[in-house]
């Protein structure tokens, strides 16, 4: 078993074509769940970039704090890289946001992020196989009670 990469990023909007990564949360630990080591960024970046309002009501993140607090991706792109060298991931939603933000976002700025032989553990996906949200499970969850009929419209 490897070390994993536990790690966060918030963002300028949802969008990976047109939105970029402006903090970057990273937390290392051992096979055993011990806590190695951690890293954080702001992060301005590198293109002309727009921070969404929803973006904004969600994180705190304006363009303003950036400009003030933020660093450079390409300066902090080899760091990364060998923070998470030789690492699984594990990530809230992150096989479909995170790591594909955080993909883009490097080579945007020169750098591969190699995925090759690295696990991601993405904790959304396997808390949704643990809670269905299939009306029967929900309905089971939230009564104690089976559902007969649940796709039956007069039910």
């Amino acid at each position: 078993m490897k070390d994993i990469v536990c790690f966060d990023v918030e963002t300028t909007g949802l969008s990976q074509k047109e939105d970029f990564i402006i903090q970057l949360s990273m937390i290392k630990i051992d096979q055993s769940f011990n806590k190695i080591d951690n890293k954080s960024w702001y992060i301005k970046p590198v293109h002309k970039y727009e921070i969404k309002t929803t973006a904004i009501e969600k994180h705190g993140i304006t363009e303003e704090f950036l400009e003030e607090n933020g660093v450079n991706l390409k300066d902090i792109a080899q760091e990364i890289l060998d923070f998470i060298e030789g690492c699984d991931f594990l990530t809230y939603n992150g096989n479909s946001f995170d790591i594909g933000f955080l993909y883009k976002d490097l080579k945007l700025v020169g750098y591969n992020l190699n995925m090759e032989g690295r696990t991601c553990y993405d904790a959304f996906l396997l808390y949704k196989m643990m809670y269905p949200s299939t009306l029967e499970a929900v309905y089971k969850r939230c009564t104690g009670k089976d559902l007969e009929g649940a796709h039956n419209a007069i039910n």
